[in-house]
């Protein structure tokens, strides 16, 4: 049984396209960037295989946040040239959205 910790394969060959879809399109986009987002809500990823996927392209996490018992939580990932993309979710109904900070 794979840990929820590891990023098999398939999911990363499946979600690695997704997500640099998503950041081409927020590299593009020319308006507010906080209008741009990409929810990963029940999905087969969790905050720390999508960071896995976020480090392989060269992003580094650059702040966590988190708020305690509602168990929400706040990543930071900066990629210099490249705008500071925000992981944003909860636990308690298992939400995740990435965007830009």
């Amino acid at each position: 049984m794979k840990s929820g910790y590891e990023l098999a394969p398939d999911v990363k060959e499946k979600y690695m396209p997704v997500v640099k879809e998503f950041i081409d399109k927020l590299e593009a986009y020319e308006g507010d960037p906080s209008e741009i987002c990409k929810d990963f809500t029940k999905t087969e990823l969790n905050p720390y295989t999508l960071g896995t996927l976020l480090t392989d392209l060269g992003y580094e996490e650059d702040g966590f946040d988190k708020n305690g018992w509602e168990m929400d939580f706040w990543i930071t990932y900066k990629k210099p040239g490249f705008k500071t993309l925000m992981l944003a979710g909860t636990g308690i109904t298992f939400e995740m959205v990435l965007s830009a900070e």
